[in-house]
């Protein structure tokens, strides 16, 4: 019987210890704090070898994962500078389209609205620029990327023949040796695309540079002019092999035929003088007998491009002027030109003095004129004279 009570007491002390330690595991201890474990354990770093070659290759492993921090920090930063780059290219092109549209439609010379957009239009293309300078900021620590990956990769390849290795040791330094691999690779992509965004993007915002200063001529004059001459013309050869092949069929001779001298060639700077650019005509003013202003553009006897007259001078000159000197040179890529302005004599020294020097100035506007549209001051040549057969100031333009 004492056996039995004895039994009895053991086993109902071992079933309260057991719950005691079922609720103390089920609930955290007062002022203890719980932490979760993470979802996802970075991968465990092989075990040391306690070698020579196994603590090379433990200091390459770090050297290698600082690599891979640096090229993952600069691909994630240049697709930072891509997206900023689209979306301001996009409100350049939006900001320009507006602009060229009311030229186009018409506007007053030097229209506050435009001035304001072509100055925001202005500073986007200046950011542009400013973008262009992180690219290729970026692009040199990209370049020290590349080296270190293959100082990394060569420094790798020298641990192998280190004496007092594991095989263990090799075994990791293949896998070193893959990863410097896969980093070089993934760099090495990035490095070309980023080389060939840098040589589009100088290329597009050297012919954008040039085409905001024209426009910033039209904007002055009111008028649409075009893009910048001083970006390479734009030719596409294909359209003109059907007219060359027209050209030598009706060249042929026939029997009895008689050779007829060649007709001349359509440009601007064979063309006679009557074909010469003009402003759009406007209707008379039944109030005045005036005539229209629009013939105060045109060609002279003389072979000078343009003709502009300064009897009236309200007129803008700058979109023949453009189109005249454009079109000289689709024919002559090289020609150079002349500004010369003509002044009657007066009626004393002083009133011919006074009226050359408004000539002058007349021919400054226009030399400026043509340095806006993107001509070289290399090839603009200006000079000023007097003739008592003129009957009004007038500036020529010649192609030299």
């Amino acid at each position: 019987m004492p056996n039995l009570r004895l039994c009895s007491t053991l086993f109902l002390a071992t079933i309260l210890a057991g719950c005691q330690q079922a609720s103390g595991s089920g609930a955290p201890a007062e002022g203890a704090v719980a932490t979760a474990a993470p979802a996802s354990a970075a991968p465990a770093a092989p075990a040391p070898t306690r070698t020579a070659v196994g603590a090379r290759v433990d200091e390459l492993r770090g050297e290698v994962q600082r690599l891979d921090g640096n090229i993952d920090q600069h691909l994630a930063t240049l697709a930072q500078i891509r997206q900023e780059r689209d979306a301001t290219a996009g409100q350049y092109y939006a900001a320009v389209g507006e602009i060229s549209t009311r030229l186009q439609a018409g506007t007053t010379p030097s229209n506050p609205l435009m001035l304001a957009k072509w100055a925001e239009a202005r500073g986007l293309l200046d950011k542009l620029e400013g973008n262009l300078s992180h690219v290729s900021a970026l692009a040199n620590d990209m370049a020290i990327d590349g080296q270190t990956g293959a100082y990394l990769d060569d420094s790798t390849r020298a641990v192998f023949a280190m004496p007092g290795a594991l095989d263990e040791d090799h075994a990791q330094l293949r896998e070193l040796d893959a990863e410097v691999g896969a980093s070089q690779a993934k760099l090495s992509g990035e490095m070309t695309a980023v080389t060939n965004e840098i040589n589009r993007q100088n290329a597009s915002l050297g012919v954008e540079r040039n085409n905001i200063a024209t426009l910033a001529e039209g904007v002055r004059a009111g008028q649409f002019v075009g893009r910048s001459l001083a970006n390479p013309p734009v030719r596409v050869a294909a359209a003109k092999a059907p007219q060359a092949k027209a050209a030598a069929t009706h060249g042929k001779l026939h029997r009895g035929d008689k050779a007829k001298p060649a007709a001349p060639a359509e440009t601007a700077s064979a063309a006679p003088a009557s074909d010469a650019p003009s402003l759009p005509a406007k209707p008379a003013d039944k109030r005045s007998a005036k005539p229209a202003h629009s013939a105060a553009v045109s060609r002279d006897a003389h072979g000078a491009l343009m003709v502009i007259r300064l009897d009236g001078y309200h007129e803008r000159y700058e979109e023949a002027l453009y189109s005249a000197v454009s079109r000289t040179l689709q024919a002559q890529p090289n020609a150079k030109f002349r500004v010369t302005g003509i002044s009657p004599e007066g009626a004393s020294s002083d009133e011919t003095a006074a009226r050359l020097g408004d000539v002058r100035r007349r021919v400054e506007d226009v030399q400026r004129s043509l340095l806006a549209f993107g001509l070289d001051p290399a090839r603009v040549s200006t000079a000023s004279t007097t003739n008592r057969r003129a009957p009004v100031e007038e500036i020529r333009v010649y192609k030299q």
